[in-house]
């Protein structure tokens, strides 16, 4: 659910897409992965994808390889419920970021959500 004042908010699938905010441009899924797993590396990973699984579960998804038999996945779906996960080659874990607030201030910034 999009919380607004107004009627312009950016579109879902922006989060995928490269965008301009005070002057930086950045893909916003990746910077929520960065927040997600406190990921201090200024650095995109060379295995990072970005997707909208539409419309089989509406989420967009990121993905990167962050070791050889780890990847990092963040999917948030339409109701901007963010979920991360580690995956290795047996298993995957799931977890709430602990950092939500300060995702759901960087949505509202970017123009994601209206509060």
């Amino acid at each position: 659910m999009n919380v607004t004042t107004e009627t312009t908010v950016r579109p879902f699938s922006d989060l995928i897409k490269e965008i301009e905010i005070d002057g930086e441009r950045f893909i916003p899924i990746a910077k929520i992965a960065k927040l997600a797993f406190n990921d201090h590396n200024p650095e995109n990973p060379k295995g990072m994808k970005t997707w909208i699984n539409m419309p089989y579960d509406e989420r967009a998804w990121y993905r990167s390889e962050f070791m050889t038999d780890l990847d990092r996945l963040i999917s948030i779906d339409q109701n901007f419920d963010v979920r991360k996960y580690y995956e290795t080659q047996k298993k995957t874990y799931e977890q709430a970021p602990s950092n939500q607030m300060q995702i759901f201030r960087n949505l509202v910034k970017w123009g994601f959500l209206k509060y």
